[in-house]
């Protein structure tokens, strides 16, 4: 279920990076934006974009995150199925379970519906990945 939660959250939401500091709340998208599910589309490996809409990707690796404005969401796919809570502090989504940290979203990019985000998981692994709002 952890791995479920973490790829949603690299996905989505969880991986973006940013060039200003900690302390630097400001953000390139607006919590409205965030709002609502998330399904990842493609996913970087080995510098390459692999489409996971299509088949035969689509029947294993498809995941998609819904993020709630009572700071809840829900994630489902390649990585299980589960929910937990999330904060925003720049450009980054981190989720949690059970308060714990799940993964992290780096946002490089969010607009008009679709993203790109660097997924981080706490041990440090990390995956590119693009998404489009549901």
């Amino acid at each position: 279920m952890k791995k479920v939660l973490f790829f949603l959250a690299l996905v989505l939401p969880m991986m973006f990076s940013s060039c200003s500091s900690d302390d630097d709340n400001s953000s390139m998208f607006t919590m409205e934006e965030l709002y609502g599910k998330w399904s990842a589309t493609a996913v970087k490996v080995n510098g390459e974009w692999i489409d996971i809409t299509k088949y035969p990707y689509n029947l294993k690796y498809s995941m998609s995150i819904t993020f709630y404005q009572n700071g809840t969401y829900y994630g489902s796919g390649y990585f299980g199925n589960g929910s937990g809570t999330y904060k925003v502090s720049g450009n980054t989504i981190s989720t949690y379970i059970d308060g714990e940290l799940y993964f992290k979203y780096i946002v490089k990019s969010l607009s008009n519906g679709i993203g790109e985000v660097t997924m981080e998981e706490g041990n440090g692994d990390k995956m590119d990945v693009r998404i489009r709002k549901q």
